[in-house]
């Protein structure tokens, strides 16, 4: 059967008894797409699908299932001829040059509702202002004033031993547990006095009376040569050697003490004891008594002591 267009399909379905008793609506639709629609209904392609010289229109069944939905398919096909798979039904009829230049103007009409909706698009998106692109960054403007200083805050943590300070960048002075601001003078020591390393001069009269030798000596870690006016490499430290500074850095020295039996004139209040009572009113950091020469014993006290020993 020669098809020309869709509508002449639905007036022959429309006369089918059977087709009128179970379909209650026959809708024509582009490729036949399926609408949603209460009961039984049968889609038709408005217009067919053209290769070469052949018009295929296809048909589909919605709303129906099992015995009937064979029964309305069988039905179409009884009419029109075209095959079934499922609820379609594919029919192939000749394409006349009228029904070719049919589909081509819908098609060409198709495109240019394409662009038509696209342009409207567009027109929208600039109705709607959309954003432009991020302009350049302008000149920087001038500084302002500095604020207030907002509280301290917590203290930080301590930290790590060892990786404070590049112990190769560092003098002896930038250490916090050195004291700072005393003038270097050749001869001074490194001395502890209770909260700080202090470079001093070391007292340099050290008396007794037996004769007996006073010292006074001192050492260094091993990595305080890594300190930038520090010298232990050039002459390294003996046993009881200080750190004295030369002129130019902190190097291992011996600070000499006068251990002989001394002049009482070098004292600042020499005493050598009451002879008789074996008592003494010396007031140095050492007591020198001049002891009981008949027992040759002594009353002398302190860390140190000097006994002016027997005489017989």
């Amino acid at each position: 059967m020669r098809i020309t267009s869709a509508q002449q399909i639905a007036d022959l379905l429309g006369k089918d008894v059977l087709i009128r008793a179970l379909v209650e609506f026959i809708r024509i639709s582009p490729a036949a797409k399926i609408q949603p629609l209460p009961g039984a209904c049968i889609f038709i392609s408005q217009l067919p699908e053209i290769q070469d010289f052949d018009a295929i229109w296809t048909l589909r069944v919605t709303g129906l299932e099992g015995e009937e939905l064979g029964d309305i398919t069988g039905a179409i096909q009884a009419l029109i001829g075209g095959s079934i798979q499922g609820s379609q039904v594919t029919v192939v009829s000749f394409a006349s040059a009228t029904l070719i230049k049919e589909v081509e103007a819908y098609q060409q009409q198709q495109e240019i509702q394409s662009k038509l909706d696209q342009v409207v698009q567009t027109a929208m998106s600039v109705k709607d202002g959309r954003d432009g692109s991020q302009g350049a960054q302008g000149e920087r403007g001038e500084r302002g004033e500095r604020g207030e200083q907002g509280p301290m805050g917590p203290a930080g943590r301590d930290g790590r031993d060892g990786q404070d300070i590049d112990a190769t960048q560092t003098e002896l002075f930038d250490l916090k547990d050195v004291e700072q601001g005393i003038a270097q003078e050749k001869g001074q020591v490194l001395t502890w006095d209770g909260s700080k390393w202090t470079n001093l001069f070391v007292p340099q009269i050290v008396s007794s009376i037996s004769g007996s030798s006073g010292t006074s000596g001192g050492g260094g870690a091993t990595s305080i040569d890594e300190l930038t006016d520090v010298d232990t490499t050039t002459t390294p430290p003996n046993i009881n050697q200080t750190l004295v500074w030369d002129g130019t850095n902190w190097v291992p020295g011996t600070v000499a003490g006068d251990a002989d039996g001394g002049d009482f004139g070098e004292l600042p209040n020499p005493d050598a004891g009451d002879f008789t009572n074996d008592t003494s009113d010396s007031v140095l950091a050492y007591p020198v008594d001049g002891g009981d020469f008949t027992s040759g014993e002594t009353d002398a006290y302190g860390d140190s002591f000097f006994d002016g020993g027997e005489i017989t």
